[in-house]
């Protein structure tokens, strides 16, 4: 067995039994690893409060290939994001990239994954109030990182620049379609949408409150390009936060 130290993100955890977790993470170094919390639930055991959802952590174990769920030896907290927690819509926006990354299960870019996720939990917990483009961002980064970026900057069919606003989008193919290639079809997303996706995508949204609807178009994007659903409680539950606040 190898010995392993090594930061951790909290992205779910679920009871393995009246004092027990099976806590999911992302690590630094180690990709997706879960772990058999034994006792944590007892306010006296040394893991008490160290395993929390949208936490990192420094965890030390011996990793076993053998195993499924790996046994942490040492814990240390090293960022609860205190004003993330602090802002319900903050941490249903949190848990949407949480969960985002657990179901994609592409971990073959669980490191550049990690970077990613600490960033805008970073970036989230020090700009409060929560600016309305952040999870539309992640979400086109997220697209980026794994190689399947939106494509708005040259036409997806003949590659040729687009300067102004796309003439429409094609989800499928990768991103924007020029005015040539489209012809004398009508444009399926409107002028509105489509120049609302290129400010989210070039970080100029200013706090748009129309980018849920992005994010709608960039879930739907990544469930395409992924080849699997991707039906996030989170997100709902995230937009029945909207509904209430408004």
């Amino acid at each position: 067995m190898q010995s392993c130290k090594t930061s951790a993100l909290i992205l779910h955890r679920y009871p393995y039994s009246e004092t027990s977790w099976v806590v999911k993470t992302l690590t630094a170094e180690h990709g997706r690893v879960s772990f058999l919390v034994k006792g944590a639930k007892r306010k006296k055991s040394a893991f008490n409060l160290k395993f929390e959802p949208l936490t990192q952590i420094e965890v030390v174990y011996r990793h076993s290939h053998r195993r499924d769920l790996q046994f942490p030896r040492e814990a240390s907290v090293q960022n609860w994001f205190r004003n993330i927690r602090a802002d319900l819509e903050s941490t249903a926006t949190a848990q949407v990239m949480a969960e985002l990354v657990l179901r994609s299960e592409q971990s073959h870019f669980a490191q550049e994954e990690f970077v990613l996720l600490q960033k805008y939990w970073q970036n989230m917990d020090s700009q409060l109030p929560l600016a309305k483009e952040v999870l539309a961002s992640f979400l086109i980064d997220f697209a980026e990182l794994h190689g399947i970026g939106l494509q708005l900057k040259s036409c997806v069919q003949c590659g040729e620049d687009i300067n102004h606003i796309p003439a429409d989008l094609w989800p499928a193919l990768g991103g924007a379609v020029c005015s040539q290639c489209l012809g004398n079809k009508l444009p399926h997303w409107g002028e509105d949408f489509r120049q609302l996706l290129c400010k989210v995508a070039h970080k100029s949204a200013n706090n748009s409150a129309e980018t849920s609807r992005v994010e709608a178009f960039m879930l739907d994007y990544l469930r395409i390009h992924f080849n699997k659903r991707l039906d996030l409680k989170s997100w709902r539950w995230l937009n029945e936060l909207r509904k209430d606040y408004q």
